[in-house]
């Protein structure tokens, strides 16, 4: 992966709202403090799910959709935890002698 790739992919991750994220069952949340109160305890919503039954499309299995919220509501913090072990490993070969 070149190092403009990764820049790239960082600038994506960086500029999306901060992690973690959690999942619920029709939604990717955030929890944050509200100014109203002194601990964390409000839900903003990243972005929410919709399963649409009886349409043309296939629908999910259980499993399936778990899955998905998962990988979308880890994916924050995921991602740059693997572009610094990228970085990481790519340091160490470019300074191997």
């Amino acid at each position: 992966m070149t190092k403009e790739r990764i820049a790239e992919i960082r600038r994506i991750t960086d500029a999306a709202t901060p992690g973690p994220w959690a999942h619920s069952d029709d939604c990717v949340f955030i929890h944050y403090k509200s100014p109203a109160f002194d601990r964390m305890n409000s839900k903003a919503v990243v972005c929410r799910f919709q399963c649409r039954t009886g349409s043309r499309l296939k629908a999910l299995t259980h499993e399936e959709d778990e899955a998905n919220k998962k990988l979308i509501s880890e994916s924050r913090t995921i991602l740059p935890e693997l572009l610094s072990e990228i970085e990481r490993l790519q340091h160490i070969v470019e300074n191997k002698d």
